[in-house]
């Protein structure tokens, strides 16, 4: 790196596109990722019973050869056991994500000196100051050309402020279940859920606060670019020095895409670097959003009564 320290990346290629003109001339690009985006390939179908999404999202893991060290589960939450829980038609990707989401657990990838590790979270307390100067100033606003943000762009959007959740207990059918959480003011952009999949109104109150602060996770994302290669998700760092004050502060990485480039020619070789960053300010409860729309079974259909000839009165038989 530019201090000349080391930073290590650990995956498998996921992409390669050999460009070869002629002979002794070529281009190799080649995208690679976490061991966890293998997940994202193929589709299954099972059910789990009576485990937590914790043991669930395990079980997954250790059954695509991420089992051991390289997983790490930093939460502190308690997270109840379910009775029936289906993956249908899903990439483990797709399921995992789901469950995690519904529980308002997140998780990044540490990259250590032997391997790449999932780290789970499901608080601030698992986010860590980055390595090395922790306070990094934007290029336009220094003389350092190096080791600084070089573009930052301030994104706002609308998200909903309030959640409610209800459910039902058949075995206590006078409990209220009812659990509400909303920001403060709040404009009334509800989102209203039935059923929680909770039976204790003391589970809906942690589910309702958990899902509002993942719906509301994008509301404010800085995009950028930098060639600081220390910059990971779960990373905290201080910007200072940009031209419009309340874009400096503090933020969270929660994605970071690197660049990197060897080319040749005849003054040698040259190597470049740069990389493409979002992050939410510090003070920001962030959560993985919830996903509402889940795999559904759909019915097999028969035909209710045989097609008929508009020309004649009596049915008229069909094929098979």
């Amino acid at each position: 790196m530019n201090d000349g320290s080391s930073r290590h990346f650990h995956g498998i290629v996921l992409d390669a596109v050999l460009d070869a003109p002629r002979v002794g001339l070529f281009r190799l690009r080649v995208e690679f990722g976490p061991r966890v985006s293998l997940l994202r390939l193929g589709r299954d179908c099972r059910i789990f019973q009576d485990k937590s999404a914790r043991e669930i999202v395990k079980a997954v893991l250790d059954a695509a050869g991420l089992s051991g060290d390289a997983q790490a589960w930093n939460t502190t939450g308690t997270f109840p056991r379910r009775p029936y829980t289906a993956q249908y038609n899903e990439s483990d990707w797709d399921f995992v994500t789901r469950l995690l989401a519904e529980e308002g657990i997140g998780f990044m990838i540490r990259n250590g000196a032997a391997s790449d590790v999932i780290t789970f979270f499901d608080d601030g307390n698992a986010f860590t100051t980055l390595d090395g100067v922790s306070t990094l100033l934007d290029r336009d606003g220094t003389a350092l050309s190096i080791d600084t943000i070089t573009e930052l762009r301030d994104r706002h959007r609308g998200a909903p402020d309030a959640v409610t959740l209800r459910d039902y207990d058949f075995r206590r059918p006078s409990l209220d279940l009812t659990t509400h959480e909303e920001t403060s003011p709040t404009t009334g952009r509800e989102v209203y859920l039935h059923p929680g999949r909770y039976l204790e109104v003391a589970v809906g109150r942690r589910l309702a606060k958990r899902m509002l602060e993942g719906l509301r996770s994008g509301v404010r994302v800085l995009h950028g670019e930098s060639d600081v290669a220390r910059l990971e998700p779960g990373r905290t760092f201080t910007l200072d020095g940009h031209a419009r004050g309340a874009a400096s502060g503090d933020f969270l990485v929660i994605a970071v895409e690197h660049v990197g480039a060897s080319r040749t020619d005849q003054t040698g070789v040259a190597i470049t670097y740069d990389n493409r960053f979002k992050v939410v300010p510090r003070a920001a409860s962030w959560r993985p959003a919830r996903v509402f729309q889940c795999p559904r079974c759909r019915a097999s259909r028969w035909p209710s009564s045989p097609r008929r000839d508009p020309k004649r009165s009596t049915p008229t038989p069909t094929a098979g």
